[in-house]
């Protein structure tokens, strides 16, 4: 659908700007393990963001193999973005994939659970990118913590 498109391009803006203002961080910063939020990184919940869209619009939705990326192995920045240019890859072939089919529900198994669990391609592309977000804000956080001033990374900025 192009709407979804338009939202996800949208969504992609926004973590451009997030990336960009990343770019300010020292490296020490990127991998510190903040304890008020749970013992994560910047760069853990950056790949768990990842890996998130991986599993749900990959893995789950389309039947696609995708690795389980652990945050030790992405060193750096860049690193994350080369990983987001494969998330915008598989968003683009979910997004083509389930043109006309978004209520159409899908089955499949929640390893994690150990259950399986029927949901729309709708449901699915709704809960990455509202998950992208919250991650983002904490993102934004984490960084005033360590003594940052983050810009306006908002959907729509000013």
């Amino acid at each position: 659908m192009d709407l979804l498109k338009q939202q996800y391009k949208l969504m992609q803006s926004a973590r451009a700007a997030l990336f960009s203002y990343g770019d300010t961080f020292t490296l020490a910063h990127f991998t510190e393990d903040l304890p008020m939020f749970g013992g994560n990184s910047i760069r853990s919940l950056w790949v768990h963001t990842a890996n998130t869209y991986q599993f749900w619009l990959g893995n789950f939705a389309q039947q696609q193999e995708f690795p389980f990326i652990k945050p030790l192995f992405v060193a750096n920045l860049n690193e994350v973005r080369r990983v987001f240019q494969e998330v915008n890859s598989l968003t683009e072939q979910f997004l083509q994939h389930f043109e006309e089919k978004w209520s159409e529900p899908i089955t499949g198994e929640i390893p994690w659970r150990k259950i399986n669990m029927q949901v729309t391609p709708l449901a699915l592309f709704t809960h990455v990118i509202t998950h992208e977000c919250h991650h983002k804000g904490q993102i934004v956080s984490m960084s005033r913590q360590l003594g940052y001033t983050p810009p306006d990374t908002d959907l729509l900025r000013f």
